[in-house]
């Protein structure tokens, strides 16, 4: 990859992009995802000829323009980050802590591995092992702090603590 392809892919990403955590907050199951859904197929092309990931076409009835839409989910989606961190300015703190997340994720899945390993018995208990619990509340703090960054509308009012950026409030509209 080139690095102007990549700063070119950030751009993309930084003006029309959406880097977000998703999740089930009950399940403790969380994934970073990066999605791009624009009417001019071409700069979606090249960000899956570049990644990889997902391509679909998504149909509006007129008079609305369709749209292309490409995506990433998980260690695809790390992949993506890491790459496109040095280049990113509006939405690298989403792509921090995608990337921390996804790091959160393979320690925990590591983890329950090795428990299931230890285990016997039936192996229709997943789901059934002891996780660290900072570990889950940072997974939670990761995905509290995203969806605040991504809050949009004119009442947007995010408070960072400088030292550990923990979101403390945030007011705001839209989603």
């Amino acid at each position: 990859m080139k690095p102007t392809d990549i700063a070119y892919a950030a751009g993309i990403i930084d003006a029309d992009g959406s880097i977000s955590i998703r999740g089930r907050t009950e399940r403790h199951t969380y994934a970073g995802v990066i999605v791009v859904a624009m009417c001019d197929p071409h700069p979606v092309v090249f960000l899956h000829q570049l990644f990889g990931g997902s391509l679909r076409k998504i149909k509006y009835r007129p008079p609305n323009r369709h749209q292309v839409r490409w995506g990433v989910a998980a260690k695809q989606a790390r992949a993506c980050a890491e790459v496109l961190l040095p280049f990113l300015w509006v939405k690298q703190q989403q792509a921090l802590n995608l990337v921390e997340l996804q790091r959160l994720n393979e320690q925990i899945r590591s983890y329950t591995t090795a428990q299931r390993g230890l285990r016997s018995g039936s192996s229709r208990w997943w789901g059934q092992y002891e996780i660290d619990p900072d570990m889950l509340l940072r997974t939670q703090q990761l995905y509290e702090q995203t969806k605040l960054l991504n809050l949009r509308g004119r009442a947007r009012l995010i408070v960072l603590d400088p030292p550990g950026l923990k979101v403390v409030a945030a007011a705001g509209g839209g989603k």
